[in-house]
């Protein structure tokens, strides 16, 4: 994430392409059930971390 912000992509937008594959909130399979987090629990932590670079970058 902090790469794809220094090379001037916004980083919120892979939280936007997960929304679009995911059909934008049709629940998923339990976490557990996965060796990835739930499409949900991954748009949460990428708008998490996107969040973070942009207040470290100020």
């Amino acid at each position: 994430m902090a790469l794809v912000a220094k090379a001037g992509y916004d980083p919120t937008a892979l939280a936007l392409f997960f929304e679009k594959l995911t059909g934008g909130g049709k629940s998923d399979a339990p976490s557990w059930l996965s060796t990835h987090p739930a499409s949900q629990e991954r748009i949460a932590e990428i708008r998490r971390l996107a969040e973070e670079i942009e207040r470290s970058a100020r």
